[in-house]
């Protein structure tokens, strides 16, 4: 993929335009690191097509159909990223699942808590660096527990701007403090 990048690259000047269908898949999505020049997680299986367009200096990405999936959490996005460079104006409805949030947690590097099944959906806009999630829908158990949230969170780095209504049921609260 990377010499095939450098010849697109070599041929193709700076300004002028691309318009391709591109379709990548994998075993684990760690291995293309080098190509994209930024560190990946390691996954499971991968799928990502889209149809890349614009000039090589602000590529953005139309069409985007990403499927992650491992023992631990299946996740799709489909939506554009304006902007690939950068990572700027992105626009993806994005679903992740799986059966212990704490192994999602693994694949962003970030604490998360040992939950039960849990269901996560939402927009996600922005640029990378201060990505926002609207109209999510976020279910988890844990126990005997149940939490729901559904709402908007302004900026998913710093987890600020939170505007989410929360609904927890179950046996004993005090016991819920776990997660």
């Amino acid at each position: 993929i990377r010499n095939l990048l450098d010849e697109i690259n070599n041929r193709i000047s700076h300004d002028e335009r691309v318009d391709l269908m591109a379709h990548v898949s994998g075993e684990n999505l760690a291995s293309l690191s080098s190509i994209a020049g930024i560190p990946l997680p390691a996954t499971g299986p991968f799928k990502v097509s889209g149809r890349l367009e614009g000039a090589l200096k602000a590529l953005r990405i139309e069409q985007a159909d990403a499927r992650l999936t491992s023992d631990d959490y299946q996740l799709t996005a489909t939506g554009t990223v304006g902007n690939l460079n950068s990572l700027s104006d992105i626009e993806l409805e994005t679903a992740v699942s799986g059966e212990n949030l704490i192994n999602f947690g693994q694949l962003l590097d970030i604490p998360l808590p040992e939950t039960g099944p849990y269901k996560i959906s939402g927009r996600i806009k922005g640029a990378y660096n201060a990505i926002q999630l609207e109209q999510a829908d976020a279910r988890c158990s844990f126990d005997d527990y149940r939490l729901s949230a559904t709402g908007a969170v302004g900026n998913l780095n710093t987890l600020g701007g939170m505007n989410l209504d929360v609904a927890v049921s179950g046996e004993n609260l005090v016991a819920f403090g776990q997660l």
